[in-house]
């Protein structure tokens, strides 16, 4: 598994592109992508310093945080945790990709 064929599962998943993933904005839509992104990897065994790396060089205080929002809000929303699963347990398979993977 690639860092970037995950990016864009979740990007395909969330209705957002790679580089709002790994962007700056904070919007609710963008940030709730990012948080499930970021449990997966979590989930994963990456460490917090390589996502963070891997999201536009955010401080692992940063993605520690939004892994646990991301379990707040998978408590609570059965949609959201099924997000979280379906990246945990992506595997790439040669599928067709979009334009959003290639930037990643």
């Amino acid at each position: 598994m690639l860092v970037k064929d995950l990016l864009g599962e979740a990007a395909n998943i969330f209705g957002v592109s790679v580089k709002e993933l790994q962007g700056s904005k904070r919007h609710r839509y963008i940030a709730r992508a990012r948080f499930a992104l970021c449990a997966a990897l979590r989930e994963r065994g990456a460490s917090y310093p390589q996502i963070g790396t891997w999201l536009g060089g955010r401080d692992h205080t940063t993605i520690m945080h939004a892994v646990d929002r991301a379990r707040f809000i998978a408590e609570r929303d059965d949609v959201f945790a099924a997000a979280i699963e379906r990246l945990t347990d992506f595997e790439y398979e040669n599928k067709p990709c979009n334009d959003a993977l290639h930037e990643a």
